[in-house]
Parts: C-alpha cells; sequence; structure tokens
C-alpha cells in the first residue's frame, strides 16, 4: 500500500498534463461546425426558407380555384323613420300608408363553379408550382454559396495563422543570425556592411511578421462574419 501511494501521483501526473493540453483542441471548431452555425444564422438563408412557405400558399390558392367557392353577403340596415307613402284616392281624404319598417336584414348566397376557363386555372397552378421549385433551387444555391463563403473564410484564417508561423521562424531565425553576426563583427572578422545587411534582413523580416498579424485578424474578422459573431471574437 505504501509502494502504491507513491507510484500513484508519478501515474496521475502523466494523465492531468494530457487532460490539460487535451482540452482546448476539444473546443476547436471545426469546417462542418461553421457550417452549421452560418447556416443557423444567416438570414438570407432564413429569407429563401420563408419564400418557400409563401410559394407553397400560393400553389394551394392556385389549385382551389378548381373547387366550386361560395359567397355569402349580409346587410342590417336601420332607418330614422318607416318608409311611408301618401295614398290619395279622389273624394277620399288623403291617407299616410307605411311602405316597410325602419329596419331590415339581408342576405346574398352566391355560388360560382369554374367551367370552362381556356386552360387558365392548370397554367395558373403549374406556374405556382415552378415557382415553388425555384424557390426550393434558390435556397439550395444560398445554402451552398454560404457554405462557400464559410469555407473560404475557414481556409483563410489556416493560411494566415501559417504566414504568422512562418513569418515568426523567419524573424526568431535571423535574430539568432544577426547576433552571430555581431560577435563575428565584434572580433572583426567581418565588415561592418554585412552586419548592417543583417540588420535589415531582420527589419524586412519584422515588417513581413507584423503584416501576417495584421492579415490573421482580417481573416478572423471575415470568419467571425460570416459566422454572424462579433467581428474580435477569438
Amino acid at each position: 500500500c505504501g509502494m502504491f501511494n507513491k507510484v500513484f501521483p508519478l501515474l496521475i501526473l502523466p494523465v492531468i498534463f494530457f487532460m490539460l493540453y487535451a482540452v482546448p483542441a476539444a473546443f476547436s471548431e471545426s469546417i462542418e461546425d461553421a457550417c452549421k452555425t452560418a447556416l443557423s444564422v444567416d438570414y438570407r438563408l432564413q429569407a429563401s426558407r420563408m419564400n418557400i412557405e409563401s410559394m407553397k400558399q400560393s400553389l394551394e390558392a392556385a389549385k382551389s380555384a378548381r373547387y366550386p367557392s361560395l359567397n355569402v353577403e349580409s346587410g342590417y340596415t336601420i332607418l330614422n323613420e318607416a318608409p311611408a307613402a301618401i295614398v290619395s284616392i279622389p273624394n277620399i281624404p288623403a291617407k299616410q300608408m307605411t311602405m316597410s319598417e325602419d329596419k331590415s336584414f339581408s342576405f346574398k348566397t352566391t355560388m360560382t363553379l369554374p367551367i370552362f376557363t381556356g386552360g387558365r386555372i392548370a397554367q395558373g397552378i403549374e406556374a405556382a408550382r415552378s415557382g415553388l421549385q425555384g424557390s426550393v433551387q434558390d435556397e439550395v444555391k444560398t445554402a451552398l454559396d454560404i457554405k462557400m463563403n464559410v469555407s473560404e473564410a475557414y481556409a483563410g484564417v489556416l493560411r494566415a495563422v501559417r504566414w504568422v508561423e512562418v513569418a515568426e521562424s523567419n524573424v526568431a531565425s535571423l535574430s539568432a543570425y544577426v547576433k552571430d553576426v555581431a560577435n563575428f563583427y565584434e572580433q572583426g572578422m567581418i565588415t561592418k556592411n554585412e552586419l548592417l545587411a543583417s540588420k535589415v534582413s531582420l527589419a524586412v523580416a519584422s515588417q513581413s511578421l507584423i503584416q501576417a498579424r495584421i492579415y490573421l485578424e482580417i481573416a478572423h474578422a471575415a470568419y467571425n462574419r460570416s459566422l454572424g459573431r462579433p467581428l474580435d471574437r477569438e
């Protein structure tokens, strides 16, 4: 038991270090995850889907034109006074006669059945169906465009990261080289022009590193924009 207590910490330490280094990698975002995120937040795709629903309703409306339609109208009339007429007969005093009530209710029912329309209904249905198919294809195209944009932005980040790594490695190599050249110059083994040339090369490499880091920030912003996120999100 005493030996186990001494050996156990030695066995568990590699596991702890592995978990510490493996956990950040578990949260890395694959290109598939990025595409799913973009498809779920992109307004163009949402608009395409709403347009499909609208075209479905238009198709159903076009199909309904083949069936009978029933129209019911009703009305309620209120008059200040009941309509009346004065009846005048010779040798008899004139007399006022009420013609109808001062309140009345009326209704009308109309049924329409298309018998011959010259193909208008059938063509309307085909037009609506074609519009629906076009909307579906537009949604597919929009989704593909979104995936393409995300893929390009994703690859742009990878290229920018690689560019920064190469630039950093180049700066590190030239920095070490400049130190060696400076030592050679102090020992009188090379001329000052060679020392200056090495420093110029290091300055150019440092400038390239700055450009690479700026390009990486731009690539990050483009990637976040394609996913509907804040531009400065890591």
